[in-house]
């Protein structure tokens, strides 16, 4: 049993890795201006604890969310123990100014980038089908 424990912990990566593993909303079509539900769930799957954090929520004109699409909403995580998770819910509105379009849902983790992880290209999550596009 100890071999099996060393072993694990072995495999885990030095450090904190906090990656969203889920993401859903309420809705698969976007209405300007009309509320809907996002759920998403973040894990910290790394070898150490993690501070508080912030998920940034966005919206891509293309297939790929990044920190580097227009921040739509931030989620606060509390810190996160090794293989912890936490799943947060808020309410968002499309604003009626959005440009008309079809648009990518995502998440990112660390969006402050204050926690440094053994990887820090796997923080962010796109919605998949048949969610996305995201129309509205």
């Amino acid at each position: 049993m100890v071999f099996n424990a060393q072993y694990l912990s072995d495999q885990l990566p030095t450090g904190p890795d906090l990656v969203i593993t889920h993401l859903f909303t309420s809705t698969d079509k976007g209405v300007l201006g009309e509320a809907f539900t996002v759920t998403a769930t973040v894990r910290n799957q790394g070898g150490g604890s993690a501070k508080p954090s912030t998920i940034r929520l966005s919206l891509s004109s293309d297939d790929q969310v990044d920190l580097a699409d227009l921040p739509y909403a931030d989620l606060s995580v509390s810190a996160l123990a090794i293989g912890q998770t936490q799943t947060l819910h808020t309410k968002l509105t499309l604003p009626v100014t959005s440009p008309i379009g079809s648009y990518t849902l995502g998440a990112c983790a660390d969006a402050g980038s204050g926690i440094t992880e053994p990887d820090e290209t796997n923080n962010c999550l796109e919605m998949l089908p048949p969610e996305k596009p995201y129309d509205v």
